[in-house]
């Protein structure tokens, strides 16, 4: 048995997968006990902290262990072939083309990058023989951020195999004057000091996250591909994680770059309400919000499962927002439990406004056949919003026939409602139901407050008329 697959072997099948990767964390307690916008932020970190595994999710790490399980059988055969490569290795450039995991802005890559990880991060060891045993790290997972360059990068890498701890623990002998060195000692650059410590830990694969953060400039995209080309170079499988627009920018350049970075793609897409595993997965993941939340959210909030998805397009940073402002404005009326009649009023409040412009351009674009009818809908750029990996066409129709029967249920419940009389409309409202009716509406428009500027020949009138008359008129009070 090869001792450097025994991480992947304890992953073999999709139950033992998603029960380590998932995450829900201990329902947070004594909310009430705290101020409302205190109580809002506490629940929110604690909401944010839940990972449950979908199907997309599965299928992309199934991919990424794939990969980095072909990579452990190519170069670790046993351990002679370990120790006769140790101080010389030199690994093939882009033996396995980079991964680019896509998706739209807050739908989980970073969660999912992080649950990857945390079901690999547990060390252990080989004994390669001569007294010696090494340390097995099967994966890297390092957020971009703002390094800056590519030697930073690298070294920012380098430095997450330095470990105190495990390199004691690792020798049963004293370290040679070699092993004891740091990487920033050696008289290689980062990047070969990055290749040779990851063969040395049998590292399996890198994750490289938030790479659309790597540089500010809305165009540049030469930085992010050399960062790309100079971790894809360390030796394992690479797996970089950007949302859309950063995919878009590197699209722009040669085809060689192209055919290096994107003929790979896994496309992480939010639940939907077309198949029944994604419902599933999206009650499941309400019920597990209940549930971390204590008394915070009513218990109903999975039956209305279907409008919390509409308000937050099965996003998961939009939906843990969602219910953090609905338990916000439920403390402000002195309650301790958020209904949906709170979250309603969470998703047309000011805090949700930005969140909401997206959902509503998202929900556009599908009843549009995937396309942007517009350049730009309310300030969002359609290469932020427009997955660049067209996905197949009956999909596409799939969402476009679900979004207009969607909008046209709304046109009829609001013909429905304008038909109630004001008792029922009023039963209607006590009950949780959101009344708006096109007189409603009406009503709430604000007369226009700009009046038509005077003519010079009626101000000359005026001011005659007001000579004539003798006297000034006194102003009133009111």
């Amino acid at each position: 048995m090869n001792p450097w697959l025994r991480p992947y072997d304890d992953l073999a099948d999709d139950r033992s997968l998603a029960s380590n990767m998932e995450h829900v964390p201990a329902t947070v307690g004594q909310l009430s006990q705290r101020s409302a916008s205190l109580a809002s932020l506490e629940l929110e970190h604690f909401l944010n902290e839940i990972f449950l595994s979908t199907p997309n999710t599965l299928a992309i790490a199934r991919k990424i262990l794939n990969r980095a399980r072909l990579h452990i059988e190519t170069v670790y055969s046993d351990a002679a072939a370990y120790r006769e490569k140790m101080f010389d290795y030199r690994p093939d450039s882009f033996s396995v083309l980079p991964m680019c995991l896509t998706g739209l802005a807050g739908v989980g890559k970073s969660a999912l990058l992080k649950a990857l990880k945390r079901s690999l991060d547990v060390v252990s060891y080989v004994d390669v023989g001569m007294g010696y045993k090494t340390v097995i790290r099967p994966c890297i997972y390092f957020p971009v951020c703002s390094h800056g360059s590519v030697s930073n990068v690298t070294r920012s890498i380098v430095a997450q195999f330095i470990d105190p701890a495990v390199e004691h623990a690792a020798h049963d002998r004293p370290s040679t004057p070699h092993e004891s060195r740091r990487p920033t000692g050696y008289s290689m650059n980062s990047q070969e000091a990055a290749k040779w410590l990851a063969f040395r830990d049998g590292t399996g694969v890198i994750l490289l996250d938030e790479l659309q953060f790597i540089t500010h400039s809305e165009t540049a995209n030469t930085l992010a591909t050399k960062v790309i080309y100079a971790t894809g170079y360390i030796g394992p499988p690479l797996v970089f994680a950007s949302n859309y627009d950063m995919v878009v920018r590197i699209q722009r350049r040669g085809q060689q770059d192209r055919d290096r970075l994107l003929t790979d793609p896994a496309v992480l897409r939010p639940d939907s309400l077309y198949h029944t595993d994604d419902v599933e997965s999206w009650q499941r993941y309400l019920r597990a919000c209940v549930t971390v939340s204590g008394d915070a959210l009513a218990p109903d909030f999975d039956y209305f499962f279907e409008e919390i998805h509409h308000m937050s397009y099965g996003l998961r940073r939009k939906t843990v927002t969602l219910l953090s402002l609905a338990y916000g404005i439920a403390r402000e009326h002195s309650r301790n439990t958020a209904t949906i009649k709170d979250l309603r009023d969470a998703y047309s409040s000011q805090n949700f406004s930005t969140h909401r412009l997206d959902v509503e351009a998202l929900r556009n674009i599908d009843a549009n056949g995937g396309r942007n009818p517009r350049a730009r809908i309310d300030g969002n750029s359609s290469s932020s919003l427009i997955c660049p990996f067209p996905e197949a066409q009956a999909d596409t129709f799939v969402r476009q026939v679900a979004e207009l029967g969607r909008q046209t249920l709304d046109l009829s419940n609001k013909a429905t409602l304008s038909a109630y009389s004001p008792k029922e409309r009023s039963e209607y409202k006590a009950s949780g139901g959101v009344v708006e009716t096109a007189a409603d509406e009406k009503k709430k428009r604000k007369a226009p407050t700009t009046r038509r500027p005077k003519k010079a020949g009626e101000l000359i009138a005026g001011t005659r008329d007001l000579l004539n008359s003798g006297s000034r008129r006194k102003p009133t009070m009111k």
